[in-house]
């Protein structure tokens, strides 16, 4: 068997394994997106969250220069981000936290259902802080109405000062226990120039997102946030 003729082979066997792993990521569901947010957003960092009407699998590419791979499996691996381990599986809420980014650097963003791009927008990262604050953990748990514990909802949180002034938008998903945790002293400026200054008079207000498992808001006073109240989800 000449050399040639066994190139030719293990060509046609890549390329018959690459028409495969797409034809199995094309028959993905997919389904309508909604309520997508940025949040987490800082000088190498964001996260991005959405919800859809039917449970599907999210992957997320990035790109500085607004240029993407004509097929999702050739992005490089820096620039491909997929949901977390933590929630494998298909879900109709989703959030990516995509990381190692640079500061004040424009960032196109698509997402993907499958092989399927079914969504594209951008954000800009911020510039680096000198100060870095204390850290300042604030924690509770989402629950049903039967006191069970409530696994993956997306839990967003936003500062008010007495002024009115707001801060840009945190996030973090519930655990398998039902529990959360944010560290306000990532908290910044809704332009990212600065952090969010807290004081005891910061009023803190959360929204959970549970897709079709419903959506609340609540608010607390700081100081009253070590634990949160816990969040009933009906």
């Amino acid at each position: 068997m000449s050399k040639t003729f066994i190139l030719i082979m293990l060509f046609f066997i890549v390329i018959a394994l690459i028409l495969l792993i797409d034809l199995v990521i094309f028959i993905e569901p997919t389904s309508k997106l909604s309520n997508v947010l940025i949040s987490n957003l800082t000088d190498k960092q964001a996260t991005v969250s959405w919800t859809t009407d039917k449970t599907t699998r999210g992957t997320i590419l990035i790109s500085d220069n607004n240029r993407f791979p004509p097929v999702v499996i050739f992005a490089q691996k820096a620039n491909k981000y997929e949901e977390s381990s933590a929630l494998q599986g298909f879900l109709s809420v989703h959030s990516i936290t995509l990381t190692d980014l640079k500061p004040n650097t424009l960032y196109n963003y698509r997402i993907y259902q499958g092989i399927r791009a079914v969504y594209q927008d951008n954000f800009q990262t911020g510039p680096t802080l000198d100060q870095i604050l204390t850290p300042h953990p604030v924690y509770g748990k989402v629950k049903d109405t039967k006191s069970n514990p409530v696994t993956g909802a997306i839990i967003y949180l936003q500062l008010f000062s007495p002024e009115g002034t707001q801060s840009a938008l945190l996030s973090t998903l519930s655990n398998r226990e039902g529990g959360w945790s944010i560290d306000l002293a990532n908290a910044r400026s809704t332009d990212l120039q600065e952090s969010f200054t807290l004081d005891e008079k910061t009023r803190e207000e959360i929204m959970v997102e549970r897709g079709k498992g419903g959506r609340i808001k609540e608010s607390t006073p700081s100081g009253k946030d070590q634990p949160w109240p816990d969040v009933i989800l009906r």
